[in-house]
């Protein structure tokens, strides 16, 4: 059964983020195009995500990019710094944060390798 995180939806025209929360942990799902324009609201969003990822004590949050067409560096930066805030957690608060992605994807690729090798702990492709 699924149910609803305190995590607000963002729906622009050219992108959404949404969130749900079930027995595996919470499922992101990034769409469209998020570029420096939507990198305020993905900070903000990536934000709510962490502190409903530690109040639920959830192993795990999932990210769907297969319907996110471009993501631009600012965006990437975004989540170096949710990476960081799960790093600094003790050991037995953290989670893992696995990215599900289109292999077809040059942008997606290079974008997610870069991800893990900053945290190769946390980061799960």
């Amino acid at each position: 059964m699924s149910l609803d995180p305190n995590i607000p939806d963002v729906v622009q025209p050219d992108f959404a983020l949404r969130a749900v929360h079930d027995a595996t942990g919470l499922q992101l799902r990034c769409t469209g195009s998020v570029d420096a324009r939507a990198t305020p609201e993905l900070e903000v969003f990536l934000g709510h995500v962490h502190g409903e990822a530690r109040r639920l004590a959830v192993p795990e949050v999932v990210i769907d990019l297969n319907g996110c067409s471009f993501m631009n560096s600012s965006c990437f930066k975004a989540f170096l710094g949710w990476f960081a805030a799960v790093s600094e957690q003790p050991l037995e608060a953290q989670y893992t944060i696995r990215f599900l992605w289109n292999a077809g994807s040059y942008w997606q690729r290079r974008g997610l390798q870069a991800l893990k090798a900053y945290a190769p702990t946390v980061v799960q492709l």
